[in-house]
């Protein structure tokens, strides 16, 4: 008995490399902007549903926070980096929350709730034990 034998081929059914990779690259943009959408609509209605307390209870935001060190890295980004305002013996490690190193993370003022839009869009560049370094394409200036 003869078997059949089958060649599997994609795109224009000549298995173009480079039209399989632009499709498979314009569909992995596309999913990822549609995750970046999402993720940005579930941080806003968590803003607009809880107070700020809340959200740090949930390991989503870091109140209190004052700037330490400025300085310019790769590309002119300028590298801040935050740590928790308190006496030095009293800082705590800021391993329980739920974002680290790449995310996209924003500056808000507040009072209980976290009001309108982040003065500053950064990504968070190192996570240490009680220290978070953030890169800013625009200079940040520090309130005291």
């Amino acid at each position: 008995m003869e078997q059949k034998k089958e060649i599997l081929t994609y795109g224009n059914g000549r298995g173009d490399l480079k039209e399989i990779l632009k499709d498979f690259s314009t569909k992995q943009m596309e999913l990822l902007e549609k995750e970046r959408e999402e993720e940005e609509n579930e941080a806003i209605e968590n803003i607009n549903n809880y107070s700020a307390k809340e959200l740090e209870l949930q390991g989503v935001c870091m109140r209190k926070l004052e700037i330490i060190e400025i300085t310019t890295g790769l590309y002119g980004k300028y590298i801040a980096q935050f740590q928790k305002r308190a006496k030095i013996d009293e800082q705590q490690p800021l391993s329980r929350y739920k974002f680290g190193e790449g995310d996209i993370v924003g500056v808000y003022e507040f009072d209980e709730k976290i009001k309108g839009k982040p003065l500053y869009t950064g990504i968070v560049y190192k996570f240490y034990n009680k220290v978070v370094s953030v890169a800013f394409d625009e200079f940040i200036e520090p309130v005291y």
